[in-house]
């Protein structure tokens, strides 16, 4: 998906469900600066995150889920980043204004949206057909008459692909040595593994036996 324009000068890319790369541009005496940033909730407790979400007028994280629902966490991620201090953030600058600083942070996004990478899907604990698609393979599947749908999956992790990288380098790699800020589950059958290299998506299910590919993911991500 890469990054979405959240405010005037603010763009987020979600990584998974509570981990967000954030990128604004600041006003400062001298000018303008580009900050830069990673939230993950889970690095902070209950209580942190409610000392900084006050500060934006909410009561608890339960009035920020009421308000924004499915996006609660990204608002959540918001408020931590707008709160941090320059110093406690990558900067680039300072630039002459606003619009110089705006030109640098989209060529910043531009750049990192080049680079390859690969982003894991995991079936939602809250998709309806959980009970019927988790830990299947495709076989089972079309013999049901079991499409796969997008909709059912939400993104758990992304990360930086090297050129030597192998999907099953991967496989490998979230079952026995999991990236320390990785929240989902170990990769298994049914999770859907999108390859991104110099710009093309490819999109492989987790099956049986290796991977296969299931163009038809990415209809809708």
């Amino acid at each position: 998906m890469g990054f979405i324009k959240t405010d005037d000068l603010q763009w987020c890319e979600k990584l998974n469900t509570c981990c967000f790369n954030l990128i604004e541009v600041r006003n400062i005496p001298s000018g303008s600066l580009v900050v830069v940033g990673n939230v993950d909730l889970y690095d902070y407790t209950d209580q942190e995150i409610l000392n900084y979400i006050e500060g934006f007028g909410y009561h608890s994280q339960d009035d920020v889920k009421s308000q924004y629902g499915n996006i609660w966490t990204q608002i959540v991620a918001e408020c931590i980043f707008e709160s941090l201090s320059n110093e406690e953030l990558d900067c680039f600058g300072p630039f002459k204004n606003e619009d110089e600083a705006e030109k640098e942070a989209l060529s910043y996004i531009n750049k990192q949206e080049q680079l390859d990478t690969y982003t894991i899907y995991q079936i939602s604990d809250e998709a309806a057909e959980k009970r019927n698609i988790m830990f299947m393979s495709l076989d089972y599947l079309k013999r049901k008459g079991i499409t796969i749908n997008p909709d059912n999956y939400t993104k758990v992790y992304t990360g930086m692909l090297l050129k030597e990288t192998k999907l099953d380098d991967l496989y490998e790699q979230f079952n026995i040595n999991h990236p320390a800020n990785y929240r989902g589950r170990s990769m298994s059958i049914s999770d859907v593994v999108v390859i991104r290299r110099k710009n093309i998506k490819k999109a492989y299910y987790v099956d049986s036996f290796g991977f296969t590919l299931v163009p038809e993911f990415l209809n809708k991500i």
